[in-house]
């Protein structure tokens, strides 16, 4: 790899990295309201309006970022444009080949899981609005709790950091901040 490819590859990284981080600021922020409304429900219910659409809007700018962190458009800053550009860069270290592989394997067979249904709410209810999208069945097949939606965060956060071993021997070093800080301020939102 020249220093120019180690370079894009290693930006594009920590910009994914990045939206992982943002995505995972979302997810807490909505973990730590949730929390709230549980224990204060009279909040909630003096609030019920504002914090319904201060958590839809967040549970979608959630499932946005998730989307895109797996999108397979071309010329995006996502985990296949990442493996895209590493296989045209003709990187031919076995490690980087078995990781990438088990990664591709991941993101294709996911067609049921939490993962899956990000997609698809991003896609049919928040990127592109759609008729399905605005089905009850479709709501009932995409239903997703928060502690499903941080374990597939996880999975993703875990192969960018595949990826990055492989190639660099480094984890990525994104992080700019206490992710349990979003949850403790939102959760003290609901506690006044």
């Amino acid at each position: 790899m020249n220093e120019d490819q180690t370079k894009n590859i290693k930006e594009a990284i920590r910009i994914i990295g990045e939206r992982i981080f943002k995505a995972s600021g979302f997810l807490y922020v909505l973990k730590g309201l949730q929390s709230g409304a549980q224990a204060r429900p009279e909040t909630l219910e003096n609030h019920k309006l504002a914090l319904n659409y201060i958590y839809i809007g967040l549970f979608d700018a959630l499932s946005a970022a998730i989307g895109t962190i797996v999108d397979s458009t071309k010329n995006t800053y996502s985990i296949p444009s990442l493996i895209n550009k590493i296989r045209r860069y003709k990187i031919e270290d076995r490690t980087v080949k078995r990781v990438i592989d088990k990664i591709i394997f991941e993101l294709s067979n996911a067609t049921d899981d939490p993962l899956s249904k990000l997609k698809h709410l991003r896609h049919d209810l928040v990127a592109h609005n759609t008729p399905d999208g605005q089905s009850e069945a479709f709501y009932a097949a995409n239903k997703l709790n928060l502690a499903e939606v941080e374990a597939e965060l996880a999975k993703l956060e875990n192969m960018l950091n595949e990826i990055s071993i492989a190639l660099f021997s480094e984890a990525c070093d994104w992080r700019s901040g206490d992710r349990e800080q979003y949850f403790r301020e939102a959760e003290s939102l609901l506690n006044r």
